[in-house]
C-alpha cells in the first residue's frame, strides 16, 4: 500500500496573495435577497431567480448611465434589484461603486471595451436567453482598459438558499468574456536563472501583455524525504521587456536551476507564467464569504484572457452541506452541455488563455461537461487541484497547454480516503482526472504537494456520456463502463519539482482482481524532473504502455540514503500487459519496480504470465531494475499469476556522484518473503534480458541467488505460499514436487557486475 503525508509542505504552501484592486465589478450578497427566491425559477439544479422582484427594469435599449433607460427614471443604485428584460439590449459604460443586490439579464449586458468599468452587484446571473459580453473575438477589451470583478464579503441565508448558489456569477445564457490577448500566457526560460538576478532569458520573445505584468517562476528543488521542503517558487513583477528578456521589478530570492542528465548536461528548464489579465473576477476578502463562477446546463461560453482571483467557497476540508458546501468553486462548469446547436469552432465552450490565482478548491472545473476547450491557462496557488474533471463522465474535452504551479492540498499520496462521501480532489494535484476520455496534451505541472497528475477512475462503471457534441447524456446519452476505457490522449506533458509525479487508478482494470479486454493505453512524450518520490505509481491497469518517459532526478541528493526516489513503481496492485519503451531515466535511487501482482489467477488471463517489456531505454540509475518477491495485499499468494519481465535492447549505466555506500546495479533480484503479506515465494518470476546494453546476442536470464539448487526452502506460514515440505533443497523440491524458489531451479551460479543475482543462459 502507499500512503504518506505532507502537512510541514501543506502549511507553507497555503499562505494567499491578494491582487490589487483596479476597475472593479463587485458582486455582493445581501439578506434582504433571500425571501425573493424561495419559489422554484424554473432554473436548472433548482439555481434560484435572484432578481425575481426586481426594483428596476430596463426598458429600452440604451446605455446603463442613462436616466430614461431605466423604469425608476434613474441609474440603478445601491441595493437595487436589476432586471434587464429579453429583448433589451444595455451598454455597461460606468465605473460604479453603488453596490446592486443582485441583477438578471434575460435580454443583453455589454461591456464597453474602450473605457473602465466597475459593476458592483450581489448576483450576476446570467438567464437562459440573457448575454454577458465583457469583450468579444475580434474586439477584445483594449489593452490599458480594465473590467474587474470583485465579489464583497457578505454572508449567504442558507435557508432561503440552501445550495449556497448565491454570491457570485452564475450563468445559463451566453457568455464572453474576451480581455487583451497576452502571449504567450507561460512560456520555458532560455537560461537557469540564479539568486540575486533582476532578469529573466525567455525561449520565445512576448508579443503581448507582459510589460508590468505579475508573473509566476516555479521552484525547481527536488522535494527531498530527508530534510524540510523549502518552497522556493516566487511571485515577481516584469518592469520591462526587451526581446526575449524580462527586467525584473526586485531580484530573485533563490535560484532555479534545471534538469541535467548524468553527464551534468542540461536538459530541462523551468517556465514562467503571466497572471495579469485586463479583465478580473475576485473575491474583495478571501478570508471572508468568497464569490464563485459557475456556468450550467445551455450555457455558451467563451472566456479568454481573464483572471479569475480568489474565488471559490467549497475548501479541501471534508465535504459539508452547511459549512463546506460542494460545487462553489473558482471556475465551474456544471453539467454544461453547451448550445443545442454545435458552435462553428467545434467545441461546446472555450476556457482560453486565462488566469486561475487562489482557488480555494480547484482552478478550472470541468464537472460532467463535454466537448470544451481548455488551453494556454496558467493556474496558480489553488487548493485540492489546479484543473478537475469531476465525475468520470465527461467526454471529448481538449486540455491543452496549460500551465499549473502550486497546487497544494492534504498532500497524502491518495486519492481514495474520502471515497464513501464522494468527496474527491483534496490531496494537492495540479490535474486531476476522474475518466480518461479526455485529450491531456502540452500540460506542465510544476510545484504540487501530492502526485501533479491523477487519473481515478474509482467508483465510474456506470456513467453516462453524451451520443454527440451538444448531446444531454441524461436525455441522449449512452451509459459505459470507465474502468474498461482506455486513455483518449495523454502526450507530451511535462511535471516538475513536486511531490510525485503520475498516478492512475483502475485504466482498463477494477483494483484488485479484474482487468478489461480495452486497447491500449498509451502516456507518451511525458517529461519529468525533480519529483521527489515516484514518476508513476499504479493502482491497477491492462495494457498500459508508457512511450518516450525522460525523468532526471537531481543525484545531488543521492549521498542521502534515504532519498528514494524512484520513475516506476507498479506497487502491489494488479498489473497486466505493461510496455515501457523508448524511457531515459537518469539520476534516481530506483529506475524502475518491478510490479508485486503482475496479474491475479481471476482475471481474464487466468495463469497466463503478467508481462512487462522494458525496450529501446536508457537507465542510470543507482537501481536501474529492481525485484522483489511477488505479493498482494488483496490477491496475493496463490491467486498470483508468474511474472515475466522482458529488457530488450535497455541501455544500463553508472550514476556520476556520491552515491554514498550504495552499490550500483543493473538488476537486483531481492529475495524477501517478508516484502509484504501474501506472499508467494514459488511462483515462475522470470527476469529475460535481450541485447544488454544493445549489444546483438548478448541476451540471458537473471535468477535470485535463492535459486540456486542447494538453498532450503523457507518454513511453512498460514500467511505466504512456500514449501510442500520444510527443509528441501531448490533441487529436491523440483525433484520431487516440481515447485523452487520464483518457479525454477537456477541452471548456474555465474556473477556478472551490476547483476545481484545469476546471470544464466536463457533455455
Amino acid at each position: 500500500m502507499h500512503l504518506s503525508s505532507c502537512s510541514s509542505v501543506v502549511r507553507l504552501m497555503c499562505a494567499q496573495t491578494v491582487l490589487p484592486a483596479f476597475a472593479l465589478i463587485v458582486l455582493t450578497s445581501g439578506h434582504a435577497l433571500a425571501q425573493q427566491h424561495v419559489h422554484k425559477a424554473g432554473l436548472a439544479h433548482d439555481v434560484p431567480d435572484f432578481a425575481v422582484n426586481p426594483t428596476t427594469r430596463a426598458v429600452r435599449n440604451g446605455s446603463w448611465s442613462t436616466a430614461d433607460t431605466w423604469s425608476a427614471g434613474r441609474v440603478p443604485a445601491a441595493d437595487e434589484v436589476v432586471r434587464i428584460p429579453l429583448g433589451v439590449a444595455v451598454t455597461y459604460d460606468v465605473l460604479s461603486d453603488a453596490a446592486l443586490e443582485s441583477i438578471a439579464i434575460e435580454g443583453s449586458l455589454t461591456f464597453r471595451t474602450d473605457i473602465n468599468t466597475r459593476l458592483v452587484a450581489g448576483v450576476v446571473q446570467v438567464m437562459p436567453s440573457g448575454s454577458l459580453e465583457i469583450g468579444r473575438a475580434g474586439s477584445p477589451v483594449a489593452p490599458g482598459v480594465r473590467a474587474e470583478i470583485v465579489i464583497a464579503d457578505r454572508p449567504i441565508d442558507i435557508s432561503a438558499d440552501p445550495d449556497q448558489y448565491g454570491t457570485g456569477l452564475i450563468g445559463f445564457g451566453t457568455i464572453r468574456i474576451h480581455g487583451a490577448v497576452v502571449e504567450p500566457t507561460f512560456v520555458r526560460l532560455s537560461a537557469e536563472p540564479a539568486v540575486g538576478q533582476q532578469a529573466l532569458g525567455l525561449q520565445t520573445a512576448p508579443a503581448s501583455g507582459w510589460e508590468g505584468a505579475r508573473l509566476i517562476l516555479p521552484g525547481t528543488n527536488q522535494f527531498t524525504r530527508g530534510g524540510a521542503y523549502q518552497p522556493q517558487w516566487e511571485e515577481l513583477v516584469a518592469t520591462a521587456v526587451t526581446g526575449a528578456q524580462v527586467d525584473l521589478a526586485a531580484p530573485l530570492a533563490f535560484s532555479h536551476p534545471g534538469a541535467r542528465d548524468g553527464d551534468g548536461t542540461l536538459d530541462f528548464l523551468p517556465h514562467v507564467g503571466n497572471l495579469s489579465r485586463n479583465v478580473i473576477v475576485r473575491s474583495a476578502n478571501p478570508a471572508g464569504t468568497r464569490g464563485h463562477v459557475i456556468f450550467l446546463h445551455r450555457a455558451d461560453v467563451d472566456i479568454r484572457y481573464a483572471l479569475f482571483k480568489d474565488l471559490g467557497r467549497t475548501t479541501i476540508r471534508p465535504l459539508d452541506a452547511v459549512s463546506n458546501h460542494i460545487g462553489r468553486y473558482s471556475l465551474h462548469m456544471h453539467h454544461t452541455f453547451g448550445p443545442e446547436k454545435p458552435r462553428a469552432d467545434g467545441y461546446q465552450f472555450a476556457l482560453v488563455g486565462n488566469a486561475i490565482d487562489g482557488g480555494s478548491k480547484w482552478g478550472i472545473t470541468v464537472h460532467d461537461s463535454h466537448y470544451g476547450l481548455i488551453r494556454d491557462n496558467v493556474v496558480y496557488n489553488t487548493a485540492g487541484a489546479g484543473v478537475m474533471t469531476e465525475d468520470g463522465s465527461e467526454t471529448g474535452n481538449v486540455f491543452d497547454h496549460n500551465f499549473v504551479v502550486r497546487a497544494w492540498g492534504t498532500g497524502t499520496e491518495r486519492a481514495d480516503e474520502r471515497r464513501g462521501n464522494h468527496d474527491w480532489g483534496y490531496e494537492g494535484a495540479a490535474f486531476w482526472f476522474r475518466g480518461p476520455n479526455n485529450h491531456v496534451r502540452n500540460n506542465v505541472a510544476a510545484n504540487a504537494n501530492s502526485f501533479a497528475v491523477a487519473y481515478m477512475m474509482l467508483d465510474v462503471g456506470s456513467v453516462r456520456i453524451p451520443s454527440k457534441p451538444a448531446a444531454d447524456p441524461d436525455r441522449s446519452g449512452t451509459t459505459i463502463n470507465m474502468m474498461a476505457r482506455p486513455l483518449v490522449e495523454f502526450a507530451n506533458n511535462e511535471v516538475y519539482a513536486s511531490f510525485a509525479g503520475l498516478t492512475i487508478w483502475n485504466l482498463g482494470a477494477n483494483c484488485c482482481s479484474e482487468v478489461y479486454e480495452v486497447s491500449e493505453s498509451v502516456v507518451l512524450n511525458t517529461t519529468m524532473w525533480h519529483v521527489g518520490t515516484t514518476g508513476f505509481y499504479g493502482y491497477g491497469s491492462n495494457r498500459l504502455v508508457f512511450d518516450g518517459w525522460i525523468q532526471r532526478g537531481d543525484p545531488r541528493i543521492l549521498a542521502n540514503p534515504n532519498e528514494t526516489v524512484r520513475a516506476f513503481d507498479f506497487g502491489d496492485y494488479l498489473v497486466r500487459n505493461t510496455v515501457i519503451r523508448r524511457a531515459d531515466i537518469q539520476g534516481l535511487r530506483l529506475g524502475i519496480r518491478l510490479p508485486s501482482k503482475a496479474g491475479d489467477t481471476r482475471d481474464i488471463y487466468g495463469g497466463n504470465p503478467g508481462v512487462l517489456v522494458v525496450e529501446q531505454s536508457t537507465l542510470r540509475n543507482v537501481i536501474n531494475i529492481h525485484a522483489t518477491t511477488m505479493f498482494g495485499v488483496t490477491g496475493g499468494g496463490r491467486l498470483l499469476p508468474p511474472r515475466q519481465t522482458v529488457l530488450r535492447s535497455v541501455k544500463f549505466e553508472r550514476v556520476n556522484g556520491d552515491v554514498g555506500d550504495s552499490p550500483q546495479f543493473d538488476v537486483l533480484m531481492v529475495f524477501n518473503p517478508d516484502e509484504g503479506p501474501n506472499a508467494n515465494v514459488f511462483v515462475s518470476d522470470e527476469v529475460l534480458v535481450y541485447d544488454y546494453n544493445n549489444r546483438p546476442g548478448d541476451s540471458f536470464r537473471v535468477y535470485y541467488k535463492e535459486q540456486s539448487p542447494t538453498f532450503r526452502l523457507p518454513a511453512s506460514s498460514p500467511d505466504i505460499v512456500r514449501a510442500p515440505v520444510t527443509g528441501l533443497t531448490n533441487e529436491a523440491s523440483w525433484s520431487q514436487y516440481k515447485v523452487a524458489i520464483a518457479g525454477a531451479v537456477a541452471p548456474c551460479a555465474t556473477e556478472r557486475p551490476g547483476f545481484g543475482g545469476f546471470v544464466c543462459a536463457i533455455k
